[in-house]
């Protein structure tokens, strides 16, 4: 998915594709050297997208319009790391920690 690239203390771009209202976002690297976190969040209408795009600022619009509104997961986390956190729940599930 394309990104632009956006003026923000806190986010670093932000893309979406029209066919699925899928969004996503990638937030500015907390520590030197790191990669950015990037998050998908689901069923984001178009004209929602384009009001985030276009907002005077686009992290007062992510917290206010966008983070709690929308079903997310963070996408750029290595394969083998999901499995090992999925795997690691499972097992928290069963020993009910």
């Amino acid at each position: 998915m394309k990104h632009i690239f956006v003026k923000s203390s806190n986010l670093r771009s932000i893309g979406y594709d029209p066919a699925t209202e899928t969004l996503e976002v990638a937030f500015l690297p907390k520590k030197e050297g790191e990669a950015p976190r990037v998050y998908s969040y689901d069923a984001v209408p178009y004209e929602k997208y384009r009001q985030f795009l276009n907002a005077p600022s686009v992290g007062s619009h992510f917290a206010a319009h966008i983070r709690n509104n929308y079903q997310s997961h963070r996408i750029d986390t290595p394969k083998e790391k999901r499995n090992e956190e999925a795997k690691d729940s499972e097992e928290d599930a069963k020993t009910g920690s």
